[in-house]
């Protein structure tokens, strides 16, 4: 993904980061994202990292959304 690119299965979440966050745009919200996701895979152990790793494609293939009802 290119600076300029969001993958479309980020947005949701980026969204939101956005709005909790009080961010002026989505390309703020996906910088403060990897910041903080990088910074805690620094401060863990190799073992944790591959552990969490393995849990989140496990949960990503598993995930099924559902659309809101009206």
């Amino acid at each position: 993904m290119s600076t300029g690119e969001l993958a479309s299965k980020n947005i949701s979440f980026l969204k939101q980061v956005m709005e909790q966050g009080k961010l002026e745009d989505i390309y703020e919200a996906r910088d403060l994202t990897e910041v903080v996701f990088r910074t805690m895979r620094d401060l863990m152990p190799n073992e944790v990292v591959d552990r969490v790793e393995s849990e989140l494609q496990q949960e990503s293939s598993a995930f099924v959304r559902i659309p809101p009802t009206s």
